[in-house]
C-alpha cells in the first residue's frame, strides 16, 4: 500500500468540542469507520495528493495563510447527514465569514494550481464512514466559536500534522474605532 500525503487548511475544534462532537458519533451505531476525536475537523480548502510530503506547497500554502484577513467564525453545526458513503455534522445555514475564508484560501491555492482538482467546499465534519441509504435529520445545535485556523499535512490513514496555525483576526482596522 502506498503512502498518500494532503495538505489542507481546516478549522480545528478545541478539545472540549471534540468531545462533545465525538459524543454525537458514539450514538451512532456501528459505522465501517469512525473518524477519531482528535481528528474531526471542518475542511476549508484542500491541497493536491502526493506520494511523498510536498514540501513546496506546504510552503507556498504557509505563505498564502499569513495573507488571510478573516474575523473570528461562529458556527451552529445542526444536521447529521449521511451520504452512500459516510455521516457527517453540518450547518443548517450558510456562513457567509466561513464561506468567504473558504474563498481566501481556495482561490490562492487553485491558482497555485495546489486545490485538489475534485473537491469543492461543503462545510461539514465527518464523523465516519459507512455504505447505507442517504438521509438528513436535524439534531440539537452545537455551537462552534473558531478563533483561528490550521494547516494540516495527513499521511492518509496514519497521522494528522499541525504545520500552522493563524488567528482569525480582522487585519483591516475598525473605521470607527
Amino acid at each position: 500500500m502506498s503512502t498518500v500525503h494532503r495538505l489542507f487548511f481546516a478549522l480545528w475544534p478545541s478539545q472540549r468540542l471534540r468531545t462533545r462532537i465525538g459524543a454525537v458519533s458514539d450514538g451512532l451505531g456501528a459505522l465501517d469507520h469512525r473518524v477519531a476525536d482528535d481528528r474531526l475537523h471542518l475542511t476549508l480548502a484542500m491541497g493536491c495528493d502526493s506520494s511523498r510530503f510536498p514540501e513546496a506547497a506546504a510552503e507556498t500554502m504557509l505563505a498564502l495563510a499569513e495573507r488571510v484577513d478573516s474575523s473570528p467564525i461562529s458556527l451552529r453545526l445542526e444536521r447529521l447527514a449521511g451520504t452512500e458513503h459516510s455521516l457527517a455534522l453540518q450547518p443548517r445555514r450558510r456562513s457567509t465569514p466561513l464561506h468567504a475564508l473558504a474563498r481566501a484560501l481556495g482561490e490562492p491555492l487553485a491558482r497555485c494550481h495546489l486545490m485538489r482538482a475534485d473537491w469543492q467546499f461543503s462545510p461539514h465534519v465527518t464523523l465516519g464512514y459507512r455504505k447505507q441509504t442517504p438521509f438528513t435529520r436535524g439534531i440539537a445545535p452545537i455551537g462552534w466559536d473558531s478563533a483561528d485556523f490550521v494547516l494540516i499535512h495527513s499521511v492518509v490513514g496514519r497521522e494528522y500534522r499541525e504545520l500552522g496555525r493563524w488567528p482569525l483576526v480582522s487585519r483591516q482596522g475598525d473605521l470607527f474605532a
